[in-house]
């Protein structure tokens, strides 16, 4: 026997937790089968959870999961049977994706529907996609699903890929600059202290400060890289945790330029999965659960899940979505138009396409800013060095 912990919505909508103890996974999902619950999560309780490698923990991109679903989309167009499809798509993926593949044609083999197959391996197929095929396999649009995903995922890869690119540069500007700093702080300026000692000339304040920087450096250089790299794993294991990565999400919605960027993404989103989800007949409270998994945001989360709350004591979306205070009013405003006319998909996919072009342009706005922003400070801490080491030679031509 072993303990497995389920997170579920009933037939209703309502959120439903709990843990069963039975032999296999199979036993559980027929339980709750049997029960009529939507399967959002189910997981065996695992006390040696801490040793499993970190490699079956990792991701896997949204590049791979596009052409998996484009794969499976157009085998499925041309007829082909289900295993049949998993076996060629399985074939020409990576291993950590080929052997999620293959777990899951296995429990086709044994009369599981794919949905609760790939549920299984939640570090290769994200709640959206399981989510997504659940609703296609119930009302027998897996084709349509999967063409739907292969675009959701297309469309996020070249989103990625944006963000990758316009940041690459700045990225490039910075590292060459802390590289020309430490060279100027590590080689230059000693060079110059032994010049100038032996003119016998006299130090203004900015070259003395700058001069006890490098013997700084040069004495607790290393000891200072190892302080820093140690404050990094520090800061990055708090940031694991609930509460660390709570503080770390709310702090990137509010830096100047990239939160406004990160809540144009985060509601093009969420637009488009919810409307979709909704579009297809999902219930509302579970659409809102699967989104909540693909905002890849703590304190977004916790919003959705007090809004999903708020929806099960009867509110409206639109009201609980407004004291989450991140999204958009525009987002609101047009979400309760819909809960009144009764389209709240339609509208959500409308609002969708406006806030993609809306994070275009907000990123080549965050690019074009940055790129210079960066030239100056970098250019002024290295002018700051320049002069200083120039100060003293210019003392003495003037004195001459």
């Amino acid at each position: 026997m072993a303990e497995f912990q389920y997170k579920a919505r009933d037939m209703e909508g309502r959120l439903v937790k709990g843990s069963l103890y039975v032999s296999d996974q199979k036993d559980a999902e027929n339980i709750l089968k049997k029960k009529r619950l939507f399967i959002l999560e189910l997981n065996k309780r695992s006390l040696n959870k801490h040793l499993q490698p970190g490699f079956s923990k990792l991701k896997v991109g949204s590049k791979d999961l596009s052409a998996f679903s484009y794969q499976v989309s157009a085998m499925l167009k041309a007829g082909l049977p289900l295993l049949k499809i998993l076996e060629i798509s399985a074939a020409k993926t990576t291993p950590r994706f080929k052997s999620a593949i293959r777990d899951a044609m296995e429990d086709l083999k044994k009369g599981e529907n794919l949905a609760n197959s790939m549920r299984k391996h939640n570090h290769v197929f994200p709640p959206l996609m399981t989510g997504m095929v659940e609703a296609g396999e119930t009302g027998g649009i897996l084709e349509e699903v999967f063409d739907w995903l292969s675009s959701h995922y297309d469309k996020e890869a070249q989103l990625q890929q944006k963000i990758a690119a316009a940041l690459a540069y700045p990225f490039l500007l910075f590292m060459l600059t802390i590289g020309a700093l430490v060279f100027l702080l590590s080689y230059v300026v000693p060079s110059f202290s032994i010049m100038l000692e032996g003119m016998g000339a006299s130090l203004p304040m900015l070259t003395a400060k700058i001069l006890s920087l490098s013997y700084f450096l040069a004495q607790w250089g290393f000891y200072l890289v190892l302080f820093f790299l140690l404050l990094l794993l520090s800061l990055f294991s708090y940031f694991q945790t609930e509460k660390g990565r709570l503080f770390w999400d709310a702090f990137c919605l509010k830096m100047p330029l990239v939160g406004s960027l990160l809540v144009k993404i985060m509601s093009s989103r969420f637009c488009h999965v919810l409307g979709t989800l909704l579009d297809k007949g999902v219930p509302i409270l579970t659409a809102l659960e699967v989104t909540k998994g693909t905002l890849n945001n703590a304190l977004l989360s916790r919003g959705l899940s007090d809004a999903g709350a708020s929806l099960e004591e009867g509110l409206q979306l639109a009201e609980p979505l407004a004291k989450v205070a991140i999204f958009p009013e525009l987002l609101i405003k047009m979400i309760e138009v819909g809960e009144a006319t009764g389209q709240v998909s339609q509208f959500l996919l409308k609002l969708k396409d406006y806030y993609d072009k809306e994070v275009t342009t907000a990123l080549d706005r965050v690019t074009k800013l940055i790129e210079p922003i960066l030239i100056l400070i970098m250019g002024g801490l290295i002018g700051v060095v320049v002069l200083a080491l120039m100060l003293p030679l210019f003392n003495m031509l003037a004195i001459f």
